[in-house]
């Protein structure tokens, strides 16, 4: 480093993935914080971590970058633009997005990506969490990437999103749970795009979603139940491709209930059965097996 040089500045943040069993899409009213969806799901142990650093730079730049191929960061561009673009700042802001799990699979890998870097640019120069977690939600909602990420990734474990939105409009209940999950997805990825524009859908989505939301207690939830509601959350559906049906199949042939990850081309369930993870491998699934996750977007002390 040369004389009078200042080394970059740096911060760093993760945020859990997250499953969602079922869902009801919200988009009323004119706040986008409350846009999004109610339904239930499980945050996840692993997600993804943003590297912010500031670099000196005659102009004011900000570019993002994420691991893996053919990732999509334009989303968590349009959240970071959105979060400084009333903020003096100087230099260029260099945002690196590590996904532990498959971008474009149901996970929340978009949803994980775009809060971790927002949660990481608010720390690096001294602005609200709350900026970043609206930010970071209101892009999701506008850009197709998730309706209710945000809001579930904000604490751990079960959830249950009651209300649409992030604070002070959302509401979640959450039940801490010590189990671990099998998650298998199918390499073709599916577009979800279409069906949340499609009217039809969103209406057959609606009314799934809502009569089952119904039957959801409030917590202490059991991992049992949340599986029996998803389960017939998915059934109802019928999007599940001709492989993830032949995955769910499987799942109940060893005795394991299974789900489809809503929306994507993945299936979920609450085990550790290492022979039904082989069976899975072998048919062509990529596995991952984690944790249900305790904790939600946060930085390092």
């Amino acid at each position: 480093m040369a004389n009078g040089d200042v080394p970059p500045e740096e911060s760093v943040a993760f945020a859990p993935g997250h499953l969602t069993g079922l869902f009801v899409p919200v988009k009323e009213g004119a706040d986008r914080r409350a846009w999004g969806s109610l339904g239930l799901g499980v945050v996840l142990g692993m997600g993804a971590r943003s590297r912010v650093r500031r670099v000196k730079s005659a102009s004011r730049s900000i570019d993002v970058k994420a691991s893996g191929k053919g990732i999509g960061v334009g989303i968590t561009y349009r959240a970071i633009e959105s979060l400084v673009k009333d903020v003096t700042w100087s230099g260029r802001l260099e945002v690196k997005i590590d996904h532990e799990l498959p971008v474009a699979r149901g996970l929340g890998m978009s949803a994980a990506g775009t809060l971790s870097a927002t949660l990481a640019v608010a720390k690096l120069l001294h602005l609200p969490v709350t900026d970043a977690i609206d930010t970071a939600h209101i892009a999701e909602v506008e850009g197709g990437g998730g309706l209710g990420g945000v809001p579930a990734i904000l604490g751990g474990g079960l959830e249950v999103r009651r209300k649409a939105g992030v604070p002070p409009f959302g509401e979640v209940e959450r039940t801490r749970c010590a189990e671990h999950l099998i998650i298998a997805g199918w390499p073709e990825a599916m577009d979800s795009r279409p069906l949340l524009t499609d009217p039809a859908f969103l209406t057959r989505v609606a009314t799934a979603g809502g009569n089952l939301l119904k039957q959801a207690v409030p917590p202490p939830v059991r991992s049992g139940d949340l599986m029996t509601l998803s389960q017939r959350f998915t059934e109802r559906l019928g999007l599940a491709s001709p492989p993830l049906v032949r995955g769910l199949e499987v799942c109940r042939e060893f005795g394991v209930p299974a789900a489809q990850a809503m929306l994507g081309n993945t299936l979920f369930a609450f085990s550790q059965d290492h022979k039904l993870v082989e069976r899975l491998v072998q048919m062509g699934f990529e596995v991952f097996q984690t944790s249900v996750g305790d904790r939600g977007g946060t930085l390092p002390d």
